[in-house]
């Protein structure tokens, strides 16, 4: 199945055309989840996908914002 076909299927899917934005800002980040992990990147993220996953048909990460983070913002990804 190509790219397109899984994104007609997700929007079908989830009634929608939302595409929501991974972009983790350091500062941005809940204060628990920057002490509870060495490497908060990846729960924040997780976290954002499962609460609007009925939601979003795509999600798309931030390069930039990814980065920032050094190694742990690549592995992330």
């Amino acid at each position: 199945m190509s790219f397109l076909e899984k994104l007609k299927q997700a929007q079908e899917k989830n009634n929608s055309w939302l595409c929501v934005g991974l972009d983790p800002q350091p500062d941005q980040l809940p204060l628990p989840a920057t002490h509870k992990w060495d490497e908060p990147v990846l729960p924040f993220c997780q976290a954002i996908i499962e609460a609007t996953a009925d939601i979003a048909c795509a999600f798309k990460p931030n390069l930039g914002f990814f980065l920032q983070w050094g190694a742990a913002g690549l592995i992330a990804l």
